[in-house]
């Protein structure tokens, strides 16, 4: 049952890291598996368990994320005059 939702995991969050931050030795599913194994092995399906129910309900694909964005950048009601600006002095989360 842990491989099952690590796999339902991976697959949804792959449009963010394909490629990107996993070796060809390390896959999404490994580093899944290495995140998980910090909990006790009796908790750690039910925990990917509830985490594939928040991605269900929470997660916002790349290409959703990237479209909002780019309505928001560009909409003129949120940095009303000058647009180069507003967005100069926005802080973003940098983690």
């Amino acid at each position: 049952m842990k491989e099952y939702y690590i796999d339902l995991i991976a697959k949804r969050i792959r449009d963010y890291h394909d490629g990107c931050f996993f070796s060809n030795q390390i896959t999404i599913e490994n580093h899944i598996e290495r995140w998980v194994s910090q909990f006790t092995p009796q908790n750690q399906t039910v925990i990917l368990k509830e985490i594939n129910c928040i991605f269900n309900k929470y997660y916002l694909s790349k290409e959703f994320f990237l479209n909002f964005a780019r309505i928001t950048l560009n909409n003129e009601s949120i940095y009303k005059e000058n647009q180069y600006n507003y967005w100069s002095s926005a802080i973003f989360l940098d983690i």
